[in-house]
């Protein structure tokens, strides 16, 4: 019943079959996939497709037992995998802001860029730590859309300055400053007076530091 485990075929048909669900489980968070980009779901499909074929080939060239082995190998590396992605895309670390709030992912959603600017712009906002009362507990949810929809209906941006501006209004409404080179953005879309109350406001709070 484990004479497979003296075979080292199995062991390389192993670790592929892993690296392919770490891989798929990756690629599902990842914004081609959430947009439904048909290369990035193609992609994905291909992926499980070929996992699923090492799968049976286990089966046939080994056991049952070497075949259910393998998935709950791969079951474990999935979870494992989509535990630390979540973590870094949605939770942040303690103390800091959360960066994919339900408002944006609804309008991160419908912007065309890429993985790299997607997971750069998550990596940027997701550590940035709450140092006044988030603005969103006072506004109500239509107010809260108001000003996604300004971001949204701006003819002066492109898909990734929509991005950026997305990320840097949902810092904002959740107690933090967003990185300086957001606030030029934030400019055009809410006009000086907005961007100027809120360097003056960490201005102040730098002071008391």
């Amino acid at each position: 019943m484990f004479s497979f485990l003296g075979n080292y075929l199995y062991w390389i048909l192993l670790a592929v079959t892993l690296v392919i669900t770490g891989v798929v489980t990756v690629k599902s968070f990842s914004r081609g996939v959430i947009a439904q980009r048909p290369g990035s779901v193609a992609l994905n499909n291909l992926l499980i497709l070929i996992g699923l074929g090492l799968l049976l080939v286990v089966l046939i060239e080994y056991s049952w037992f070497a075949a259910i082995l393998t998935v709950i190998a791969a079951l474990i590396v999935m979870g494992l995998g989509g535990r630390m992605v979540e973590r870094q895309m949605v939770l942040g670390s303690n103390g800091t802001s959360e960066p994919l709030t339900d408002y944006l992912k609804q309008n991160i959603q419908s912007l065309d860029i890429g993985d790299d600017m997607f997971g750069r712009l998550v990596s940027e906002y997701k550590d940035l730590r709450v140092v006044v009362e988030p603005l969103h507990k006072k506004m109500s949810d239509d107010e809260i859309r108001a000003l996604y929809a300004m971001i949204t209906c701006s003819h002066e941006f492109l898909d990734e300055d929509k991005a950026i501006a997305y990320f840097a209004l949902d810092a904002i409404l959740d107690g933090s400053f967003p990185p300086t080179d957001a606030l030029a953005i934030l400019e055009k879309a809410f006009g000086p007076e907005f961007v100027k109350s809120i360097v003056e406001k960490d201005a102040e709070l730098r002071t008391r530091q």
